[in-house]
């Protein structure tokens, strides 16, 4: 097993808490900004307005356009209920709606509207439009029966994030912390694209759990990369300022929300936003503890080397830093020994 006095002390050799640290911080934690706009983005794609029964569709719908007749109208008509709170959005009255252009008088409307009538089920919804143009509710009915397919928007992007810190968690240790950001951005990306171009609801929640999956793997593994170059000093301090671009993000999505108002605009408009990411794997080294770890001095030590002038320590003696990882590399290989060592061996025959 690796201690982590060991490791540490090669990066207290070039700085541990430093302007180098602040750097890393920055660049790292701002994936808290567009993480964000999918952990709230919910309550804008997955919004539910004013909706009720689409009634008089076909011939009788042309009577009633021809009548005049005002939505207002054709609501208080057709639906049970008064007002935009207390309408039936699931029901309406089972009326012969083609004689409606007959009554023109409104004193017999009136009375023909106070008949006790039965209602029938919807089969199709009319939404208020007056605040979003169209959510994955107007556009495939996400309501009545059908509503708890709207939870299911939320719950399978909390989903892909559970998922996707396990799986990049894995990545991050077997192929490094840089390799395992860029796979989780490229993923983070493409979700919210293909959600953009969903051609039915099930193609949105699959693309709802690939952007999850990508949005835990990115912050978890840039959290780590940003822990491990950090010293015991500032690390409780800067881990919980990690959260702070997170809640600038939250702050900032309803504002691009209230100027894009159909979702597939918004999800794409998300995406594309996310695609600074990427840049991530040429701006920021890999991590110099998972390299020392896995014996890849060589590349550990230009980037040890890079740390130590940002953090103005200038001197550094080489052979003590090679000293150091070597030490560190020994003990996770005698450490790996060891643990096969008192590995039990599944299948020998014991007497």
């Amino acid at each position: 097993m690796v201690s982590p006095i060991a490791t540490q002390n090669a990066l207290d050799a070039v700085g541990s808490t430093g302007r180098w640290q602040l750097l890393i911080f920055a660049i790292t934690s701002f994936s808290g900004f567009f993480t964000s706009f999918h952990h709230l983005g919910s309550v804008f794609l997955a919004a539910s307005p004013h909706h009720w029964c689409k009634v008089a569709i076909g011939a009788d719908q042309d009577v009633l356009s021809f009548n005049n007749w005002t939505s207002e109208r054709i609501r208080d008509y057709s639906i049970p209920g008064s007002g935009d709170s207390s309408y039936d959005k699931c029901s309406y009255y089972d009326r012969n709606y083609s004689l409606a252009f007959f009554e023109t008088n409104q004193w017999t409307m009136d009375l023909v509207a106070a008949v006790p009538l039965r209602t029938l089920p919807c089969e199709s919804w009319t939404y208020d439009n007056s605040e979003f143009k169209s959510t994955v509710v107007t556009t495939w009915d996400l309501v009545c029966g059908k509503s708890a397919l709207r939870s299911l928007v939320q719950a399978i992007y909390m989903g892909g994030i559970f998922f996707g810190t396990f799986v990049y968690g894995y990545v991050s240790d077997r192929y490094g912390r840089r390799t395992a950001i860029l796979a989780a951005a490229v993923q983070f990306i493409g979700g919210p694209f293909l959600a953009s171009i969903s051609v039915n609801y099930w193609w949105f929640i699959a693309a709802r759990m690939l952007t999850g999956m990508g949005s835990g793997g990115i912050f978890s593994v840039t959290f780590v990369l940003m822990t491990e170059f950090t010293g015991p000093k500032f690390r409780d301090v800067l881990g919980i300022a990690y959260q702070l671009p997170f809640a600038l993000g939250y702050i900032t999505l309803p504002g691009i929300a209230y100027f894009i108002r159909d979702w597939n605009t918004l999800q794409l408009v998300l995406s594309l936003l996310g695609l600074i990411l990427l840049s991530y794997y040429w701006i920021i080294p890999e991590s110099p503890r998972w390299l020392i770890v896995n014996g890849r001095f060589e590349e550990a030590l230009p980037i040890l080397r890079k740390v130590a002038k940002v953090n103005g320590k200038k001197d550094i003696d080489e052979n003590t830093l090679v000293q150091l990882m070597s030490r560190v590399s020994k003990q996770a290989t005698d450490g790996g020994n060891e643990e096969k060592k008192n590995k039990p061996e599944i299948g020998r025959a014991h007497v």
